[in-house]
C-alpha cells in the first residue's frame, strides 16, 4: 500500500502561517535595526502576535533569527545549484557572483544581519551556528572540485573551505563597515579565491583559476581612482 503524507490540521497549518509571518517580521526588523537591539516585543508587534507565541513557537529569540539565517543560506544555496556552472570549480567562482547580487538585491537586511560587532553571549552562540554552516557549504563546494579532479586529491577540504569563507565573510565584513563597495567586495573575494585554489588546482584547473585572478585584478584596476 502506497504510503502519503498526512495532510497537515488546520492548527498546523495556522502554526506554520504564524511562524512564517515571525520569520518575515525579524527579516524586516533587522533591514531597520541592528541585530542586537531587535527584541522579542518588536518581533511580536510586527508579526502581529503576541510575545508568548513566539516563545510557543521558537522557544528563544535566537531560534527565530536562527531561521532567518537558514532560510537565506537555502534560498542562496538554490540560487547557486540553478546557475548550472559549468563545472565543480567554476561553482565556486560563480558563487561569489551570486553573493555578491544577493547583497546587491538587499543591502539593508545584510549591512545589519552581517555586521561584525563585539556580541553578547547569545549571539555568540548563534553567530558560531551561522557561521559553521556556511562554511560547510564551502567544504562541500571545495569536496566536489576534488572530486572531480580540478584540486589535488589530498587537498583538505575542510580547511580549505574554511579559508574560502574567511575570505569571502572578510570581504563582507569590509562591505558593512563602508570600506569597499560591493563590485570591489566580489572582485577581492574573486582574487582571494583563485589564490587559494592555485594552490591546489590540478592541471586541468589551473587555466580557469588564473583567469579568474587576471579578471579579479583587472576589475580592480580599473576602479582604483586616479590619484
Amino acid at each position: 500500500m502506497e504510503n502519503r503524507d498526512e495532510p497537515k490540521s488546520r492548527r498546523e497549518q495556522a502554526k506554520d502561517e504564524r511562524r512564517a509571518r515571525i520569520v518575515n517580521a525579524a527579516c524586516e526588523l533587522l533591514r531597520e535595526f541592528e541585530l542586537d537591539s531587535v527584541s522579542v516585543a518588536m518581533i511580536a508587534e510586527r508579526a502581529d502576535v503576541s510575545a508568548a507565541t513566539i516563545y510557543n513557537l521558537f522557544g528563544t529569540k535566537a531560534a527565530v533569527l536562527l531561521k532567518v539565517y537558514d532560510r537565506d543560506l537555502e534560498t542562496y544555496q538554490q540560487h547557486v545549484a540553478d546557475a548550472n556552472s559549468a563545472d565543480t570549480l567554476s561553482t565556486i567562482f560563480d558563487a561569489v557572483g551570486i553573493a555578491a547580487d544577493f547583497y546587491r538585491r538587499d543591502p539593508a537586511f545584510y549591512r545589519e544581519a552581517m555586521v561584525v560587532r563585539a556580541p553578547t553571549e547569545a549571539e555568540s552562540e548563534l553567530l558560531t551556528v551561522v557561521r559553521g554552516s556556511r562554511q560547510a557549504f564551502w567544504e562541500n563546494l571545495v569536496g566536489a572540485a576534488i572530486d572531480d579532479g580540478f584540486l589535488v586529491p589530498d587537498t583538505d577540504a575542510r580547511r580549505l573551505g574554511l579559508l574560502l569563507a574567511h575570505i569571502i565573510m572578510g570581504s563582507l565584513a569590509d562591505w558593512v563597515a563602508g570600506l569597499i563597495s560591493l563590485d570591489r567586495l566580489e572582485s577581492n573575494a574573486r582574487y582571494g579565491f583563485a589564490v587559494a585554489l592555485m594552490t591546489f588546482a590540478t592541471p586541468k584547473a589551473q587555466k580557469l583559476v588564473k583567469a579568474e585572478m587576471r579578471a579579479a585584478t583587472k576589475k580592480t584596476k580599473s576602479r582604483t581612482p586616479a590619484r
